[in-house]
């Protein structure tokens, strides 16, 4: 228990006036129960919804992406469990708090129960959000604040929704990879989202990177911005600007890849859909490797030619 204490994950042990422990003060009685109460709710109310899902339509259709989602969602709570439990017992937005819990309560209720995924999967985020606004306030939805609109990313989307953007998602990265292969002498063509090469189709290559691929090239940069540069709020914002043009070339990647390597190399098949399957991911860490340390030069050399000038010319404007 000390060691938990002393790792944050417990909240400090304060001893009664007469040095026991059944004098502890409120603040130290209501540290970790109501926690434990709200964690076994929780539980008992969305763990037959993931493992729904685990079981379902996160196993094949979105290859993996909700599972790296859900364990990325998890470490960033728990990154910040000891600091969520330092701060002080704040009950005074209770009614807030009831009105989410109860809103989210009937979402969850209406699609676990009319089989409405996005319902269902989508009030987890505020009900968490209801939780800790309970028990900490403002003050623990603030230290949330990038946690839970992320977890925003684990709600499926409507299939109507999915089966209208997929074939134009897939149609422009077809155009674009046949484009370059164009630009790199080979004879390509698109058809939807079938890639031809010198007349004939490449099957393995035949989808082009749609939702899974895209959603896991913006989770993984929200999740660079996040850890890495969440203090520099220009240097975010321009790297979020830019973020469809970075999705959009590394996804093209993989079937220019899968184009380029099949018309010039004799690799095989399966050799190839893997290089082409893990080309988006690479070539995304890259380029935004890439921009990010453009944007992080950029500002550098700019105030550098401005204090050169400023010395070059005084103070009143006149050379020295």
């Amino acid at each position: 228990m000390s060691r938990l204490r002393a790792l944050g994950w417990l909240p400090p042990r304060v001893d009664g006036p007469n040095g026991g422990l059944g004098g502890g003060s409120d603040d130290e009685q209501d540290g970790l129960l109501p926690w434990l109460v709200v964690g076994l709710g929780l539980l008992s109310l969305y763990g037959p919804t993931l493992w729904d899902m685990l079981h379902g339509s996160w196993d094949n259709r979105r290859q993996g992406l909700d599972l790296f989602l859900l364990c990325a969602t998890t470490a960033l709570l728990a990154r910040a469990w000891p600091t969520l439990l330092a701060l002080p017992r704040d009950r005074s937005q209770a009614r807030p708090a009831y009105l989410v819990i109860l809103i989210s309560a009937g979402f969850y209720a209406l699609g676990r129960s009319q089989d409405i995924p996005s319902f269902e999967v989508g009030s987890m985020v505020f009900m968490v959000t209801g939780c800790t606004l309970l028990l900490r306030g403002w003050a623990g939805v603030r230290l949330h604040r990038f946690t839970l609109p992320f977890m925003m990313l684990l709600v499926p989307w409507p299939v109507e929704l999915v089966d209208q953007l997929t074939p134009l998602l897939q149609g422009l990265m077809c155009r674009s990879a046949s484009v370059g292969l164009k630009v790199l002498g080979e004879t390509g063509s698109c058809q939807g989202s079938a890639l031809w090469l010198n007349g004939r189709e490449l099957l393995w290559a035949h989808i082009c990177p749609g939702k899974p691929t895209l959603l896991s090239l913006l989770a993984g940069l929200l999740l660079y911005l996040h850890l890495v540069r969440c203090r520099q709020r220009r240097t975010c914002l321009l790297l979020l600007a830019l973020s469809p043009l970075l999705m959009l070339i590394a996804g093209t990647s993989r079937p220019l890849l899968a184009g380029w390597v099949s018309a010039r190399s004799d690799l095989p098949t399966a050799l190839m859909t893997t290089l082409a399957n893990v080309a988006p991911y690479g070539l995304g860490l890259l380029l935004l490797l890439a921009v990010d340390l453009t944007l992080q030069r950029l500002p550098a050399r700019a105030l550098t030619g401005g204090r050169l000038a400023q010395a070059g010319t005084g103070r009143d404007g006149a050379a020295p």
